[in-house]
């Protein structure tokens, strides 16, 4: 009897301890939130881990697929532009897949027009795609680059134009189904630039760079490759396809050609798609470039020391890293960021991004190359040498070398006025010579 009663008493206790009033009530706990009344794992989707959403019907982490396209809810790195963990994976057929329900009957409150998953819009034909809209009633997921006024027809620069932050966007390549994170600016310009980054770094490289460019009359975007920022994740991050990337990328967004700027494993890229897709390329600038980075004794090093990586990346290595490629002082809060994107990438990624990289050899083949080059070079440059440049513009028939005084690998960050104005005269040059 006495025993009876002990057991009844530990389950009385055991009864009471599930219930809560509050967090604090559960915080010793494997289910740590309280709903009201009990203990569950999770209540809001933050609570859960990286790419997993709280079920509302049990307060449980469920972990959302990424195959799944028709996924119910996504989580940091499908979501992470926004405040809040929303619908998503919902439009996979438009250049954005996050929005806050269906795709059906979204009133576009910059054209008032309804997004029936084709939207062609009838008063403005600039809108082809749900990403030049936002969705009524959503504030501050603004996708578009103009706001549009009916009475005069007339468009005025918004938040994505004229030295305003820029809102990263995303679109799902339908080719591979991977989701790449860019800025737009200067949409309804016609001579459209393609901002191609570093390894490891995002379209933040070039955020010094946008406000000069806001001011010239330029269609520009700035790119995050695969792997990269908060771009989608992969296995594969060869030169090939970051370039078939592009080119994919212009394909859906309607870009017929472009002006390719790359800075660094980003010239790599833009000369790979010069060579497979010339009728996409009207002309390149390359930062920090070489025709080759075959037993290139610098990548070699570097390539050394990011094998033996291992996750989570040590940020004192990533800051050296970034820091050491500049000949000048930069803002903390700039090279803070620059440091924060890189710590954005695993190991494996590093790894593999890197022996893609050290692999690229194209000097033969730039020999046979039909476009106009710009080169930029800092002439502290310690990844690519003097002789690299000499080599590149030799082999390129029509190509033109500039070099940056006491400026390192990143020239663009640390000379962003003076890059802007060599690649608006380049580009204004070449558009004479036609």
């Amino acid at each position: 009897m006495k025993i009876a009663f002990v057991f009844l008493g530990l389950l009385i206790v055991s009864l009471v301890s599930c219930g809560c009033k509050s967090s604090k009530d559960c915080t010793e706990r494997d289910t740590p939130q309280c709903d009201g009344e009990n203990c569950v794992e999770c209540i809001q989707h933050s609570d859960c881990a990286f790419n997993k959403y709280c079920k509302e019907k049990d307060h449980t982490c469920r972990k959302y697929s990424e195959d799944d396209k028709l996924g119910e809810f996504c989580n940091s790195e499908f979501c992470q532009d926004y405040d809040t963990h929303i619908v998503c994976g919902k439009c996979t057929n438009s250049t954005t897949t996050i929005w806050t329900g269906s795709c059906i009957n979204f009133k576009c409150e910059a054209c008032s027009t309804l997004a029936d998953g084709s939207i062609e819009n009838t008063i403005y034909n600039q809108h082809k795609d749900l990403a030049m809209c936002v969705p009524k009633g959503v504030s501050g997921h603004a996708g578009s680059l103009t706001t549009y006024q009916k009475a005069s027809g007339k468009t005025t620069e918004n938040s994505q134009t004229k030295n305003q932050k820029p809102v990263p966007r995303s679109l799902i390549l339908e080719s591979v189904g991977l989701k790449i994170e860019y800025v737009e600016r200067g949409e309804t310009h016609d001579t459209t630039i393609v901002f191609i980054h570093g390894y490891t770094d995002s379209w933040f490289s070039f955020s010094r760079v946008m406000k000069f460019m806001d001011n010239e009359n330029y269609h520009c975007i700035y790119l995050t490759l695969r792997g990269h920022g908060n771009s989608g994740r992969s296995e594969d991050y060869e030169i090939r396809s970051f370039a078939d990337d592009v080119v994919n990328f212009m394909n859906q967004k309607g870009i017929e050609k472009a002006i390719l700027v790359g800075h660094s494993m980003g010239t790599f890229i833009s000369q790979k798609v010069a060579i497979t897709h010339p009728e996409k390329v009207e002309s390149l600038v390359l930062i920090g470039s070489a025709a080759s980075c075959h037993k290139n004794p610098v990548l070699s090093g570097l390539n050394s020391d990011v094998q033996k990586l291992e996750d989570p990346i040590d940020r004192e290595f990533v800051s050296e890293f970034q820091t050491s490629t500049v000949a000048s002082k930069l803002p903390d809060k700039f090279i803070n960021r620059i440091i924060d994107e890189s710590l954005k990438l695993n190991s494996d990624t590093w790894k593999i991004t890197l022996s893609g990289l050290i692999k690229c050899d194209y000097q033969s083949q730039l020999k046979e190359m039909n476009k106009q080059v710009l080169i930029l070079w800092g002439d502290k440059d310690e990844v690519f040498p003097e002789d690299d440049q000499k080599i590149l513009n030799e082999v390129l028939e029509q190509s033109m070398l500039i070099v940056y005084k006491n400026t390192g690998h990143g020239l663009h960050w640390e000379k962003p006025e003076k890059f802007v104005k060599d690649l608006t005269h380049f580009i204004q040059k070449t558009k004479k010579d036609k």
